[in-house]
């Protein structure tokens, strides 16, 4: 299953991945609690890495409007999403 994502880039180079539907954000948020974690429903990717294998799944328009500071929003498998929020989120929650 695929969710609907905003991506933006820091000025460091970090990657933000924000889901587009606001319950998405509460459910994680709320998960978060649990575990005594303060989130904004929102995932930092910053290894280069990991940033260099997002943008490969990237179209050109995507890539550049992210590179540029605009953002882009897109679809992205929820399973990977919620495996870089951690905590077995992608166990405990279920993002319909």
């Amino acid at each position: 299953m695929n969710i609907k994502i905003n991506v933006r880039e820091d000025s460091m180079g970090f990657l933000y991945l924000t889901p587009v539907k606001q319950s998405y954000i509460d459910q994680i948020i709320e998960y978060l609690k649990e575990f005594n974690v303060d989130s904004d429903g929102s995932v930092l990717i910053q290894s280069d890495y990991d940033v260099e294998s997002f943008y490969e799944d990237c179209n050109y328009r995507q890539k550049r409007d992210i590179q540029s500071g605009w953002g882009a929003n897109m679809l992205f498998d929820a399973w990977t999403f919620l495996n870089y929020i951690g905590w077995d989120a992608c166990e405990g929650l279920e993002l319909k």
